[in-house]
């Protein structure tokens, strides 16, 4: 094969060089370099097959190998374990969809999501929405501010709509 063609990878030619079991989330080589080994290699925290000279992560190759396309944008990982390519665990989202199911800050010392207790002893609230923040008030009370913040997310980004 020549280095400098282009060449699109399909579900086809996917499903001649790797077996994926959606249950498991796994692949296995059964064509090419160590046929019947499971794929393992990781980078930035998700797992990156190697397809010709091109390097993939994963999870878009499960989506592949199941729909026959590539998703058109971000596909999220619904219990965040960027590892877990169990096709059930995979979801085409939106950017705010994507970040709603991201974790807590490392700085985050309250505990939830977009609630910072102030020097004052109050808790801040906000949430981010169409990518700019949205402050919702300062509160007494930690359960005052998650409550704030439950309704914020239910008015600006109901989790239960799939975008």
């Amino acid at each position: 094969m020549n280095r400098g063609l282009l060449i699109v990878l399909t579900q086809k030619y996917l499903k001649e060089i790797l077996t994926y079991d959606p249950d498991t989330g796994l692949f296995t080589r059964i064509k090419g370099h160590k046929i019947g080994t499971q794929i393992t290699g990781n980078t930035q925290g998700y797992l990156s097959i190697r397809v010709g000279y091109n390097s993939y992560r994963a999870h878009r190759l499960a989506w592949l190998y199941v729909y026959g396309v590539f998703p058109k944008g971000i596909l999220d990982h619904k219990n965040r374990d960027r590892l877990d390519n169990r096709i059930s665990n995979l979801r085409e989202a939106s950017r705010a969809l994507n970040m709603h199911n991201a974790g807590l800050n490392k700085n985050n010392t309250s505990g939830h999501k977009g609630i910072h207790q102030l020097p004052s002893g109050k808790y801040r609230v906000r949430i981010m929405h169409k990518r700019k923040p949205v402050p919702l008030g300062s509160y007494d009370t930690l359960d005052e501010a998650i409550e704030v913040r439950k309704d914020a997310e239910f008015k600006y980004f109901d989790p239960r709509i799939p975008t």
